[in-house]
């Protein structure tokens, strides 16, 4: 089958003892669920009739972000019919992890080049190339740290939730998801019991953005992609333009501050620093469909210049 051609279609639902499928309008979610957040300036939003959010992203070297609860009054059913959105998208990502159990490695890149090439036909040739003939799945995360055509496409598709080119991602997915499992299983191993860190992650957000951090305190959150994190504050601070006046209209300087029990957590995320060209960023970069509570968001200073902590814990949840 050629995914490039010929449509993937398929149905996902819940089932009752008998078999029967469940209406969605029946299934009932806790208020805790995420939904996907407000856009930001540089990203387009419209609504087609039936509903679908769909996003327009810049071509730019961003990992995934936190969904968030954006509404302080939201209905029990919009609540319901978003949660569903989320546990659709993770069910279709674990098909995506499996589909190359009946379906060759070389169809799936092949599949994936020629996507690749139509993509960026004047651009990242060589890149291309190179992928095509010195590719190996134990290499998938050296392909994500560098600033390539992979990187962009896999973040891109995540997070415009584009099922068609996740699929044809999808033995990039599996073998980048397996690599940094087999990292974190290695990594946990060589700790000793209760050993905490903290990771940081630095941004310049709308003032909207900051107020639905807000309002967030005390739910649990989730990600609509992989997510990048350092283990180094001061890192994290340059990036979000803390101690600086952000040049963004209306940006404010955040700092996710999130803890981490390395031992008890059953989520997946690994040091990626020795596969970067940028060590020093000692960059940590967590699984698909991450966790994590919002505890609290504080406002500080660095250089008399205000920036707000958004204190958080990673969590078991799995929604």
């Amino acid at each position: 089958m050629n995914s490039l051609t010929t449509p993937l279609k398929f149905k996902l639902g819940f089932c009752d003892s008998t078999g029967n499928i469940v209406p969605q309008n029946s299934i009932s979610y806790p208020e805790k669920a995420a939904s996907i957040l407000n856009p930001w300036p540089h990203i387009e939003l419209r609504k087609k009739q039936d509903l679908t959010l769909i996003w327009k992203l810049e071509n730019q070297r961003t990992s995934g972000e936190l969904l968030l609860d954006t509404s302080t009054n939201r209905s029990q059913r919009d609540v319901r019919n978003e949660s569903f959105r989320i546990l659709y998208y993770r069910m279709y990502k674990q098909i995506l992890l499996n589909t190359d159990q009946c379906l060759e490695d070389n169809n799936a890149k092949s599949e994936l080049i020629t996507l690749c090439r139509k993509q960026y036909p004047t651009s990242h040739a060589n890149d291309i190339q190179r992928f095509e003939h010195d590719y190996q799945p134990n290499i998938a995360i050296q392909w994500y740290t560098e600033d390539s055509f992979v990187y962009r496409l896999i973040n891109r598709a995540l997070r415009t939730q584009d099922l068609e080119c996740l699929f044809v991602l999808r033995f990039y997915i599996r073998d980048l998801s397996r690599c940094l499992s087999e990292d974190w299983k290695i990594w946990r191993d060589c700790l000793e019991l209760g050993y905490f860190v903290h990771l940081y992650r630095g941004q310049v957000v709308p003032y909207s953005r900051r107020c639905e951090l807000e309002q967030n305190q005390g739910k649990i959150v989730s990600t609509n992609g992989y997510w990048s994190m350092s283990r180094s504050e001061q890192t994290a601070k340059i990036f979000g333009s803390i101690g600086t006046t952000p040049q963004e209209l209306n940006g404010e300087s955040i700092l996710l501050d999130i803890e981490v029990d390395l031992n008890a957590s059953e989520q997946i995320l690994a040091d990626i620093s020795r596969f970067s060209k940028n060590p020093g960023e000692e960059e940590v970069l967590f699984d698909l469909d991450a966790t994590f509570q919002i505890e609290s968001i504080i406002e500080e200073q660095e250089n008399q210049i205000p920036y707000w902590r958004v204190r958080m814990k990673m969590t078991n949840d799995n929604g």
